[in-house]
């Protein structure tokens, strides 16, 4: 790595990064500094804007090279902070498909949390992940969304209610690929295998009051299950019927210009006949449904994975011959978006990742990442209202731009991402530490007409104890929720507290 002082023609310095990816240079003048780094089989990387170093200052700076192995890693504890060792952690790619998607997905990385429920998973390259627990007999799985890189996943386990039978037809066969999920829908489902059982492991909060469990599958009735509210380990076995009037719908998505359209997700549904049928348009923009139950009151959403705009058609009826639908998809109008990505300090901000979408017309997204500089280009970026989102954990947004239709935009992006770290105490009134407590740190930042936000969620060990890392420099909002107490609120300039910040929370009126 070289060193260039800006203020003075030729004052240079190299220095090697050492085991642990440091290079130091000591004995340097106030002003501002340039970087460059070459390091072996990775593109060079050169700083975009100077570095400023104040008389007596020390700094550090962290450079991202393209294509270096990235980590997550975090901590895994029950609802009272307590950590729990042994817990098994998995990391899985994240794909933002298609709710109909049943590709099996297999773990990329897998790892056992420590003592004091830490975990590492390393290797990664960019992108998003899910990470997420294996359950066991007392705790369900819990997951989160994260950037690779990310140095405080941490996981509560609450306890579990696992749901587990067989599915079968009226004649007592089993019946493999049903559908079974919770009503209404969330994000935790499962399918039958080969010999019809299922098994889904719910966290006790999702009960309630009781839940109901959906069944279905292409050909059959769709049959609903009640359970009441548990823990533990309970059997919900179902029987499905075969549907008698049954039709089906087909057809295929197109562009305007009778392109196809692959990887649509074709919504039919019927309130008052209480069905509803999903599937994904394949290369040649063709989509089927064999059996879908005769009747009227259908509306059909058409949600493409392009840049396309969204199709609604309502008052739809499945007669005895069944349905052929030819569906063409509207072109989104586009402009070109060029712009960085910077914290509130106008440093770049390399190797970040956004995702940019249409606040209106498509619910499709497009993926956006920051080059060595923090720079960023799109050639055909939807026209309109558009918003940037991590999509992930810490939450990332902007918000606030239009583009006009073919014209050009450049745009800097202000996101509250860096090195800096802020850690914390909770305590009672008495001195006594909170575990358990929930802790959200949020910040906010308006820059002309873009508004750029960011939150981030942590909750206290056994010893009271919280962390967030990889922030960005500038005044935070702290907010602390505990059983038994006051909300504490608390603003906090991250630049001035590297040392511990101690909260104390006061009981709440009985």
């Amino acid at each position: 790595m070289s060193l260039r002082w800006l203020e003075e023609e030729g004052a240079t310095g190299d220095a090697l990064t050492d085991a642990g990816g440091e290079a130091r240079f000591a004995g340097l003048a106030a002003g501002r500094y340039a970087y460059r780094v070459r390091a072996p089989g990775r593109p060079e990387l050169v700083s975009a804007t100077p570095i400023g170093l104040e008389e007596g200052e020390r700094k550090r700076h962290v450079v991202r090279v393209a294509g270096a192995a990235l980590s997550i890693s975090g901590r895994v504890g029950d609802r009272a902070g307590e950590p729990l060792p042994g817990i098994e952690v998995s990391v899985v790619r994240h794909r933002y498909a298609s709710p109909v998607d049943e590709a099996v997905t297999t773990p990329d990385r897998r790892t056992w949390t420590q003592e004091d429920g830490a975990y590492t998973l390393r290797g990664l390259a960019e992108g998003e992940y899910e990470v997420r627990t294996t359950a066991t007999l007392r705790y369900a799985s819990a997951k989160a969304i994260v950037r690779a890189g990310a140095e405080s996943a941490d996981l509560v386990l609450l306890e579990g209610l696992r749901v587990h039978g067989v599915v079968t037809d009226a004649g007592g066969a089993r019946l493999d690929r049903v559908y079974v999920a919770l009503v209404p829908p969330r994000d935790r489902f499962a399918y039958t295998d080969d010999e019809g059982r299922y098994q889904l492991d719910l966290q006790r909060g999702q009960a309630g009051e009781g839940l109901t469990f959906r069944f279905a599958k292409q050909g059959y009735e769709e049959r609903q299950l009640a359970l009441p509210a548990l823990a533990g380990e309970v059997r919900l076995d179902a029987e499905l019927v075969l549907l008698e009037d049954a039709a089906p719908v087909s057809g295929v998505v197109l562009t305007e210009r009778g392109e196809p359209v692959a990887g649509a997700t074709v919504l039919l549904r019927s309130r008052e006949l209480g069905t509803q049928y999903q599937t994904v348009s394949d290369h040649n923009g063709r989509f089927s449904m064999p059996a879908v139950k005769v009747g009227p009151g259908y509306g059909l959403n058409v949600l493409p994975n392009s840049p396309l705009r969204d199709y609604t058609r309502a008052r739809l009826r499945v007669t005895e011959e069944g349905l052929e639908l030819e569906i063409a998809l509207e072109t989104v109008e586009t402009g070109r978006l060029t712009g960085r990505m910077v914290d509130v300090e106008e440093n770049p901000l390399p190797q970040l990742r956004l995702w940019l979408a249409s606040t209106t017309g498509t619910r499709s997204a497009l993926p956006l990442a920051s080059d060595a500089r923090g720079e960023f280009v799109v050639d055909e970026a939807p026209a309109g209202a558009l918003a940037f989102d991590t999509r992930s954990s810490p939450r990332l947004s902007v918000s606030g731009l239009r583009l006009p239709a073919g014209q050009e935009r450049d745009v800097v992006l202000v996101l509250d991402w860096g090195e800096h770290v802020l850690e914390g105490q909770v305590l009672d009134d008495r001195g006594r530490p909170v575990a358990g407590a929930q802790a959200t740190l949020a910040w906010s930042h308006q820059r002309g007409s873009l508004s750029s936000r960011s939150r981030r969620q942590a909750v206290t060990d056994g010893s009271g104890a919280f962390r967030f890392v990889q922030l960005g420099p500038g005044r935070h909002a702290l907010e602390v929720h505990a059983s038994g107490f006051r909300v504490a609120r608390e603003k906090l300039d991250v630049d001035r507290y590297a040392a511990e910040v101690e909260i104390r929370l006061e009981p709440s009126p009985e």
